[in-house]
């Protein structure tokens, strides 16, 4: 028999890497040791929705007018999204409790800075070392090319790489994402849009996020206008497009189901973490 190829989608490699004991075990019944590739495409969709997340938490940290750990939290979760504090404060928690740091002690708030550093750069080593990529990066974007550089001081490396990240301007003019809706993949588009269009139900769970992404492809599409931003909302079919026909792509969202039906890929949608973790 031969061996199954596993393609990850960002929804994947995230719990992978951070998620609960739980999902993590899941997955490593479910796909065993065998190889597991992501695209660059992925990787960067994996920065900008965590590693950006504990950068930008990294910086209000720093700031001269924050003095603790719970200053930073507080200002926090007045700034940002619900989801990006949940995504936060669970990873702070997490390292609080294993360092023993005190939320209101200013001492702590140095050890912190440098243990969250630290993480980030075991979690891009990791990126690099445990995952194969599979060498594709069609739409050219610029976003999946930025690394961390060289630099004596974490913060200086870290703001280095959010200037050059948060750059949408430069990056988008340096990717080819219209092209590779609008002339490669024209065909597969049309046919999201398509599809959209026919959904008896649009707005369930299992329809939402497919028409949110036919949606904006049908908007792009007519406007010839594609941005980062779109980016975030159209990033599934992206992944969806550049996997290999001869991999099964592992995802746990429901757009997967009809961006990879339409296109003929393999592919198997695995159960969520709150799903696991209460019925395990």
């Amino acid at each position: 028999m031969a061996e199954v190829k596993y393609f990850l989608d960002t929804s994947v490699l995230r719990p992978i890497l951070v998620g609960t004991d739980a999902y993590k075990k899941y997955f490593q019944t479910q796909l065993g040791k065998e190889r597991k590739y992501v695209s660059k495409y992925v990787l960067m969709e994996f920065k900008r929705s965590y590693i950006i997340k504990i950068l930008n938490f990294y910086f209000v940290l720093d700031m001269p007018n924050i003095n603790t750990i719970g200053d930073a939290m507080t200002f926090w979760s007045n700034k940002f999204k619900i989801s990006e504090l949940k995504a936060i404060i669970q990873f702070i928690s997490q390292i609080i409790t294993s360092y023993e740091l005190i939320n209101d002690n200013p001492k702590d708030k140095q050890m912190a800075l440098i243990e969250i550093g630290r993480y980030v750069k075991r979690l891009e080593m990791k990126l690099r070392r445990s995952f194969l990529d599979i060498g594709k990066n069609e739409a050219h974007c610029h976003r999946a090319l930025i690394q961390f550089t060289k630099n004596d001081y974490l913060t200086g490396m870290f703001r280095d790489f959010l200037l050059e990240f948060n750059d949408v301007q430069t990056c988008r003019s340096k990717c080819i994402i219209d092209k590779f809706f609008l002339i490669k993949y024209k065909n597969a588009t049309e046919k999201f849009i398509a599809d959209a269009d026919k959904l008896e139900n649009p707005n369930s769970a299992e329809n939402k996020g497919f028409k949110n992404i036919a949606d904006s492809l049908k908007k792009a599409s007519k406007d010839k206008v594609f941005s980062c931003k779109m980016c975030e909302i159209i990033g599934d079919s992206v992944i969806a497009l550049e996997s290999p026909k001869y991999m099964r792509l592992e995802h746990t969202d429901h757009s997967f189901d009809h961006l990879c039906d339409a296109i003929n890929q393999h592919h198997f949608k695995h159960p969520s973490e709150t799903a696991i973790v209460k019925y395990t």
